[in-house]
């Protein structure tokens, strides 16, 4: 049996959290905020804590940030969704734990790139892939 270990995490954030999700690897995770920014954490060996940084130098998204989910094969992007009624999919790939190239975004080879925003001029609840990440659902 395994015994729990908690960790600290880092993000520089001033406002609220409101949405995490770890990678099938358990190797990255990403953060939501309500000031409409995007973080992706990772773990630093040489301090010893799981450190989140931005994905996007500038906001993704004009609201709050409700619903973040890692696709599921590659973990090279994140698809966030928002209450500005947009939901954005975002590259996050990073060379030092990304071997894995299965799946419609193993191929992506950039960090913070918006590959594509779709806008619905509701507030989007929720985002998801499919199993094969070829679909992405959200809702209102």
């Amino acid at each position: 049996m395994h015994q729990f270990l908690p960790q600290m995490g880092m993000i520089k954030e001033s406002k609220a959290n409101l949405d995490a999700c770890w990678n099938t690897r358990g190797d990255k995770f990403c953060v939501g905020s309500s000031s409409g920014f995007v973080y992706l954490g990772t773990y630093s060996s040489s301090n010893n804590f799981w450190v989140a940084h931005s994905l996007c130098k500038k906001q993704p998204h004009k609201a709050s940030v409700v619903c973040v989910k890692f696709d599921s094969l590659s973990s090279r992007v994140v698809a966030s969704c928002s209450l500005d009624g947009t939901c954005s999919i975002i590259s996050c790939y990073s060379n030092l734990d990304d071997a894995s190239t299965a799946g419609p975004f193993g191929m992506v080879t950039t960090y913070g790139e918006t590959l594509v925003s779709i806008s619905c001029n509701a507030w989007i609840n929720f985002v998801c892939f499919s199993p094969n990440s070829n679909i992405i659902a959200f809702g209102t």
